[in-house]
C-alpha cells in the first residue's frame, strides 16, 4: 500500500478510536491519538515529497493566522507567570517577562497548545490526502456508522441502569457519563476533531 492509502486509513482509525477510548481524555488515549495523527502527518510529507503537488496543497496564506496563534500561545506557555503545585492545589509565582504575552499556568497552556497543534496537523493532513469525492466517501461512511454505533451503545448503556462505562469501569472524576465518554462534556472534545474534517471537506 502507498503512504497516502495508509494515511487515509490512519485518519479513519483516529476518528473511530478517539470516542471509544473514554473520549481521549486520559493520558494513554490522548498520546495514542496524537501519535496516530503524527504518523499520518509524516506519511503525508513522504507522499508529497515523492509526487509533484501544487504549492497550494502544501501552503496557503489562510494558514498564516492559525500559525501566528500557535506562536502566540507558545510564548504564553514559555512565559507563564505561575506554576501549579498539585500538592496544595495552589499557584506559585515565578519569574516571567510581564511585557510579553503570558499565561497563569504553563502546564495548562502547553496542553492547549498541543491540542490545537494536533487539530491543525489533522486538518492539513486531511486536506492533503483527500482530494476527490471517491476519497471522502469511505471516511464519511466510517464517521456515520461509528456515530450510529456510539449512539446505540449510549442508549443501551443508559437503559441498563449501569453506573459503569462499558459495564466495567466506574468514572473517576464524574458520576455522570455518556456512552464511552467519561463526561458528557468530552463529546465536545471529539467534535473538535470532526471540525477539522469539516473544514477540510468544505475547503
Amino acid at each position: 500500500m502507498d503512504p497516502v492509502s495508509i494515511t487515509r486509513g490512519l485518519i479513519c482509525l483516529v476518528l473511530m478510536f478517539a470516542p471509544w477510548a473514554f473520549g481521549s481524555t486520559e493520558l494513554w488515549s490522548l498520546v495514542t491519538v496524537q501519535a496516530l495523527v503524527g504518523l499520518a502527518f509524516v506519511l503525508t510529507l513522504i507522499s508529497l515529497w515523492r509526487e509533484p503537488v501544487s504549492r497550494r496543497c502544501v501552503w496557503n496564506w489562510t494558514w498564516a493566522g492559525p500559525l501566528l496563534l500557535l506562536v502566540y500561545i507558545g510564548v504564553q506557555a514559555a512565559n507563564a507567570s505561575h506554576h501549579y503545585q498539585a500538592l496544595d492545589q495552589g499557584l506559585l509565582p515565578q519569574e516571567h517577562l510581564p511585557w510579553l504575552p503570558h499565561s497563569v499556568d504553563a502546564a495548562i497552556t502547553w496542553h492547549a497548545l498541543g491540542a490545537l497543534l494536533m487539530y491543525g496537523v489533522l486538518f492539513w493532513t486531511v486536506q492533503a490526502v483527500f482530494h476527490r469525492a471517491s476519497h471522502w466517501k469511505p471516511l464519511l461512511t466510517v464517521l456515520v456508522i461509528n456515530g450510529f454505533v456510539i449512539a446505540v451503545f449510549a442508549m443501551v448503556q443508559h437503559v441498563s441502569g449501569t453506573r459503569k462505562i462499558f459495564w466495567l469501569r466506574t468514572p473517576t472524576y464524574h458520576s455522570d457519563f455518556l456512552g464511552p465518554f467519561v463526561n458528557p462534556d468530552n463529546y465536545a472534545a471529539y467534535m473538535n476533531l470532526l471540525l477539522a474534517i469539516c473544514l477540510a471537506r468544505g475547503r
